[in-house]
């Protein structure tokens, strides 16, 4: 008989696209699977589809929380999950038909407690193909999940995504694996970084699992006053976690890339057109973050350019730490914009 596979999907006002990504569940080449949708106090009528749906079928499991942000979602999911294994799936994204199948398969060929993809497909809001983006080149695929995360996702900023991965159930509810409720926009590191600590390895398989959705206004979530503290709750997390695995070489440099990626995309980010604001809140913003004693302080450190493989985006990064080392904000605003475009 086939594992059971639990499909975790949070919900949030996303009725233009919730029930296409309902229906890539339901539509699965795998069959033993259970469909958990956790309304999280959505307004748009969102809430009614997940309903509706919960009725016509009986893999399809419905709870309502108050509005309290995926990550509370994800964790109500996995508290009502009964398969062998979890998919974390977004209300905005689609799966792809056999991503169930080829993960599964990929779990029990390897036994690894973890299967991540290698790329993801990119779809805009009218479900067009716009690109397929590459996770890992073969000197990223490392099994060894303390190799991984201290070479993969925190020296080269890969491997972060939880939404189109395939995890061990036991391995998280075992050793109380939660996603952070009080961070936004790293929540996925930390619970993937506390997975890394339990499981056996890693395996990967050589295709996508989702069709990831660029939306214009989904960005604006990550632009909020404690964008610095959570930052530094990645950093702090990162010496936690080494001291907990008794990692005894240098982090400096894997901390300050860390860091350093952050900044630069959270910039190029500000400045890009998805951000609806004036230009002068804009750079307000963007000066909060460069003007920071501790960002500049991990400004002057290493940053691992290996792993690009956009001699575009090597070169882009290189300018912008030295910009806003520098603090050159014509040159910030200059290359952010470009940069920001190309997000």
């Amino acid at each position: 008989m086939e594992r059971k596979v639990s499909i975790i999907i949070p919900v949030y006002n996303t009725i233009q696209y919730l029930e296409k990504s309902i229906c890539s569940a339901l539509s699965q080449t795998y069959a033993n699977i259970e469909i958990i949708l956790i309304d999280d106090g959505s307004t748009d009528g969102s809430e009614n589809v997940c309903d509706m749906y919960s009725q016509k079928y009986s893999n399809i499991l419905i709870k309502h929380i108050n509005n309290s942000g995926a990550g509370k979602a994800r964790n109500q999911g996995i508290l009502m999950a009964t398969g062998e294994y979890i998919v974390f799936l977004d209300s905005d994204d689609v799966l792809v038909e056999n991503a169930v199948e080829s993960l599964v398969l990929r779990a029990i060929e390897s036994q690894a407690h973890m299967v991540m993809p290698d790329r993801y497909f990119c779809i805009d809001e009218d479900d067009n193909l716009v690109g397929i983006k590459f996770h890992f080149n073969k000197e990223l695929c490392i099994e060894e999940p303390i190799d991984f995360a201290m070479k993969v996702m925190i020296g080269a900023g890969r491997g972060w995504r939880t939404h189109s991965l395939l995890i061990k159930r036991v391995a998280v509810v075992e050793n109380n694996i939660i996603f952070g409720e009080d961070v936004v926009g790293g929540e996925d590191f930390l619970f993937n970084l506390e997975c890394m600590k339990v499981i056996n390895k890693i395996a990967f398989i050589n295709t996508s699992t989702v069709y990831y959705r660029k939306r214009r206004n989904s960005i604006t979530a990550v632009f909020h006053k404690d964008y610095l503290e959570n930052i530094w709750k990645l950093d702090n997390a990162v010496d936690i976690f080494a001291k907990e695995m008794n990692i005894k070489h240098d982090l400096k440099q894997y901390k300050d890339a860390l860091v350093i990626r952050e900044v630069i995309s959270y910039i190029s980010d500000i400045y890009s057109n998805k951000l609806e604001c004036s230009w002068k809140n804009r750079k307000n913003m963007a000066k909060t973050v460069i003007e920071d004693k501790a960002v500049q302080t991990k400004m002057k450190g290493n940053f691992q350019y290996v792993y690009f493989t956009n001699k575009f985006a090597v070169l882009y990064y290189r300018l912008m730490k030295c910009c806003i080392q520098c603090k050159i904000y014509s040159a910030i605003l200059l290359l952010a914009s470009i940069g920001g475009k190309m997000r």
